[in-house]
């Protein structure tokens, strides 16, 4: 047989590198956690082109058929659009379900930016109308992604 003190020695060895698992399982879930709201975001820019199909190859303007909502001054999705108000509505819970937000969108109604806070501290995700995707560190709703400026960062 083994000796009691081997045998504390090995539950402690066994012990150690179970914390090491849970600690690193935790960023493992956080990082998960920020990819579904990137493919939320991402997910958006299929939206905005199909906004821009029933409004004539621009994103809204109107209360009804605009990508972003313009009864907040432009600063989130539609949820009122007619056509796709129930997907901008799921893109809102998704990544607010996952802990990051809350969902910025800008729009003129000829161009447009998406972007959401993400867990990673002080991240943000945003695309755009020129097809640009970009994981940041710069807030896109102070710097690029305004009312005037449709860029990301």
């Amino acid at each position: 047989g083994f000796t009691l003190i081997e045998l504390l020695v090995v539950i402690a060895i066994i012990g150690l590198l179970a914390g090491i698992v849970l600690v690193s399982l935790g960023g493992a879930r956080e990082s998960a956690k920020d990819a579904r709201i990137i493919a939320s975001i991402a997910q958006t820019r299929t939206l905005a082109e199909l906004v821009a199909n029933t409004n004539n190859g621009g994103y809204g303007t109107g209360a009804t058929t605009s990508l972003c909502d313009p009864a907040v001054g432009n600063t989130t999705l539609n949820d009122g659009n007619t056509a796709y108000g129930a997907e901008f509505t799921a893109v809102e819970a998704e990544v607010t379900a996952q802990g990051g937000g809350p969902v910025g969108c800008q729009t003129d109604g000829v161009n447009f930016c998406v972007y959401a806070a993400l867990n990673a501290n002080g991240q943000y995700y945003c695309i755009d109308s020129t097809a640009s995707s970009a994981q940041t560190g710069t807030n896109p709703a102070t710097a690029a992604c305004t009312a005037t400026v449709f860029t990301c960062p």
